[in-house]
């Protein structure tokens, strides 16, 4: 028996050493790295991960910070009551704030944002802070480099974009975009050029891991430098895929413009039917039968929607070509577009369901009747108007300038390479165990497979939108190869 007693210890101490969780050892002063979030609070620890101690080769539990992690964390103390928010429900909880470069604590206003999504389990949430529970003061922080102390925001569930990355990284590019054309106007003064932003943040519920979320511009006065001191601004939304936010009908009712599919995001005058008035006239003009529409500058910031239309193709955004389109009136008189809920792009359907081709896919109108027309296509003669007349006005009008604003921007920031880039920084704000601990959270989100975390899925897409775009506004030999090919030649000639 003497005999196995170093064996014994020997296997004693290599159990003590492979016990993940036994271990009462300070490893503050140890070289430790973060390996898991927990989905639940491990031997009553919040904010539980289990780490990894390099010095004594053994795994345990301990409290995750922001700095552990590499990504902000927001925790809401809501006694369960979270659930009971909707859209029209708004409650208020304590909130704390930690980063690297800011932590605070406040109250929150919560309630569901958008409008497919609140059917989906995981929400998306429009807050609020305010100084305490009473509500009576706004708690104003920067959380967004250059646009100032704001108390408003959006934490994005990104429900159908497991990857986190469409939206953010899609607006991202356009803000490049708008500032490209070197205007000074309202969009070209803004940091975030009218156009969505945000980051990656782990949110808690109690202390309990909720989910990866991004804390994003909302969709609100700021987004657009709005003020309330300024007059005949105003800011719609196109929320539906009806008739009017086509931009083929009027919104039929002013003091209700939801049931023509819209939204009215800001005014900045208590009645907003001047703003409802002069979409409607935009809409009357884009669809009178004119032989020049010219005079669209007077409607319109043409400039920016052939932006808008050129991006939205080439992003893939099938959802984008009418519905999630944000309208800006800064003057009474013209409008200025801009892109919004950039999830469902780069070949993700809508629902997260499937990936549409990329590559054959969504392009101007066919011309010829007998040809195959994608249902997202912009074929108003031959398909009853599924996209956008301004879009076909442009088309119709602006053929040549469409074509040289696209060749100019491929020249840098519709690159594969930088496009390819932008994606890239955003994933490595993200740990390959916060996709693992979002997975296993929400493992029935449609595009949550665990061999799947985008990247290649959505470098492929870039590619594809690349090949079929350069081909279809390219030469005559490079627009035969390409599905949907044969407007600009009709219309050049």
């Amino acid at each position: 028996m003497k005999k196995l007693y170093p064996v014994i210890i020997a296997l004693f101490f290599l159990l003590i050493s492979q016990n993940a969780f036994a271990s009462d050892i300070d490893h503050e002063s140890h070289n430790t790295v973060l390996t898991e979030i927990c989905l639940e609070n491990e031997n009553g620890i919040e904010f539980c991960g289990k780490f990894y101690c390099e010095d004594c080769n053994e795994y345990y539990h301990d409290t995750i910070d922001s700095e552990d992690v590499g990504m902000p964390i927001i925790n809401i103390e809501d006694n369960d009551n979270l659930d009971k928010v909707t859209k029209e429900n708004k409650l208020a909880f304590p909130i704390s704030y930690q980063s690297e470069a800011k932590s605070f604590e406040c109250t929150a206003t919560f309630k569901w944002q958008g409008t497919t999504s609140i059917e989906f389990p995981k929400k998306n949430y429009s807050i609020q802070l305010f100084e305490d529970a009473s509500l009576d003061k706004k708690n104003k922080v920067e959380l967004f480099k250059g646009c100032g102390e704001q108390s408003k925001y959006c934490l994005k569930a990104n429900w159908v974009d497991f990857s986190q990355a469409r939206n953010i990284v899609s607006g991202q590019i356009y803000n490049e975009i708008v500032k490209s054309r070197g205007k000074d106007d309202q969009l070209g003064n803004l940091a975030n050029g009218g156009v969505v932003d945000g980051y990656p943040v782990l949110v808690y519920r109690d202390g309990v891991f909720y989910g990866l979320f991004t804390l994003n511009i909302p969709k609100d006065k700021w987004m657009f430098g709005m003020n309330d001191e300024t007059k005949n601004q105003a800011l719609l939304f196109a929320d539906n895929w009806q008739k009017s936010p086509k931009l083929l009908s009027k919104i039929k009712n002013a003091n209700d413009v939801s049931t023509s599919g819209w939204d009215i995001e800001y005014c900045s005058t208590e009645d907003s039917t001047w703003a409802v008035e002069l979409m409607n006239d935009f809409i009357e003009y884009l669809n009178n039968d004119r032989s020049n529409f010219k005079k669209l500058s007077d409607y319109v910031d043409v400039d920016r929607a052939i932006d808008v239309m050129i991006y939205t193709y080439f992003i893939y955004g099938t959802d984008n070509a009418a519905k999630n389109i944000m309208w800006a009136c800064y003057d009474g008189k013209t409008w200025i577009p801009s892109v919004y809920d950039m999830d469902g792009t780069w070949g993700m359907k809508w629902d997260g369901s499937f990936y549409n081709d990329a590559e054959t896919a969504f392009t101007p109108a066919e011309t010829n009747s007998t040809s195959k027309i994608n249902p997202y296509g912009l074929d108003y003669q031959y398909n009853a108007g599924t996209g956008n007349m301004l879009f076909l006005r442009l088309l119709e009008t602006y053929p040549e300038e469409i074509k040289a604003r696209y060749k100019e921007l491929r020249q840098n920031i519709l690159t594969k390479d930088h496009v390819n880039d932008m994606f890239d920084s955003f994933f490595e704000q993200i740990p390959s165990y916060v996709y693992d601990a979002e997975r296993a959270k929400w493992e029935d989100a449609p595009s949550n497979s665990s061999n799947d975390l985008h990247p290649q899925q959505i470098k492929s897409a870039i590619e594809a939108r690349i090949k079929c775009l350069d081909n279809y506004f390219g030469t005559e030999e490079k627009k035969k190869q390409c599905f949907l090919s044969t407007l600009f030649s009709s219309l050049s000639k």
